[in-house]
């Protein structure tokens, strides 16, 4: 005997207040967001700083990229992850991705050193989010790009 095709499933339909049955308002979702996207970070940067084959500057690349890539692909999430002024809740998730990435450059730099040059670098990689978004970082300009300037910075702290 053949079965006829079964039919399709209705989509499922979100009703817009559903959130609110989770959170208190709208505010309390978006904090959610963005500790979720600082976990995510975090999660990453732990699993490359474990790494016992990936040399220090390496790591540290692939943490700035990672960052990067939040700010290029989902400038939104990127936008209200550092969104003044931050939570607890998204403190909490932010200093998170910090430990490993201040244990890498401890690596490189010492650790006197490491939250120095973590500032410097995290400040560096906003801003090249911030001015390759608006247009102002380019090549024709600056004769150089997001990535390139990336391979700068490590190197350099690499070479320190």
């Amino acid at each position: 005997m053949i079965t006829p095709p079964a039919e399709p499933e209705p989509p499922v339909s979100v009703r817009r207040g559903a959130p609110y049955r989770h959170f208190a308002d709208k505010g309390d979702l978006l904090t959610e967001v963005a500790a979720e996207a600082w976990d995510r970070l975090a999660d990453r940067a732990v699993e490359w700083a474990a790494d016992p084959l990936t040399p220090a500057e390496e790591k540290l690349r692939k943490m700035l990229t990672g960052l990067l890539a939040v700010g290029r692909e989902q400038p939104h999430l990127y936008r209200l992850m550092h969104q003044a002024p931050a939570s607890d809740e998204v403190l909490r998730a932010a200093s998170r991705s910090q430990g490993p990435f201040v244990a890498v450059l401890s690596d490189l730099v010492g650790e006197d050193q490491a939250h120095r040059y973590g500032a410097l670098l995290l400040t560096s990689v906003h801003g090249i989010i911030g001015m390759e978004a608006s247009g102002q970082l380019t090549a024709d300009k600056w004769h150089t790009d997001a990535d390139d300037i990336l391979t700068l910075l490590t190197g350099m702290i690499g070479d320190r």
